[in-house]
């Protein structure tokens, strides 16, 4: 697939593969950024059987897979815990890193005030 100008090309591969499928390859919207798959996290792997086996990320995590549809699902994906791929192991990873560091933040930003209140020059 290639960028030419306003429009997306597709490999003659590309097309063969659109046609078998039966989806239009000059269709709106191809190559746009939404619709997109966000990924989550599903332990108890309700619903996500493959061969009666739970489908697995990592041998870790079933995932629920799902579809925002513009910029505001996906915020709000975000925010409900949805991640943007499905190597959710390494993202929860992020998150929980970002995490501990805005809650050191917070903890030495209290620290700063709490001397400041007492008159301490930090």
């Amino acid at each position: 697939m290639a960028w030419n100008g306003d429009k997306i090309e597709l490999t003659e591969g590309q097309k063969r593969a659109a046609e078998f499928a039966g989806i239009p390859a000059d269709r709106p919207g191809l190559g746009g950024e939404y619709p997109k798959a966000v990924y989550k996290a599903d332990k108890e792997g309700k619903d996500r059987m493959l061969n009666n086996e739970p489908i697995l990320v990592g041998g870790k995590h079933a995932v629920r897979t799902a579809t925002v549809a513009n910029e505001e699902e996906e915020l709000e994906a975000l925010e409900q815990g949805w991640f943007l791929t499905p190597n959710l192991q390494e993202e929860e990873r992020k998150r929980d890193a970002l995490a501990e560091k805005d809650a050191e933040i917070a903890a030495l930003k209290a620290q700063v005030a709490a001397k400041e209140k007492l008159g301490v020059k930090a």
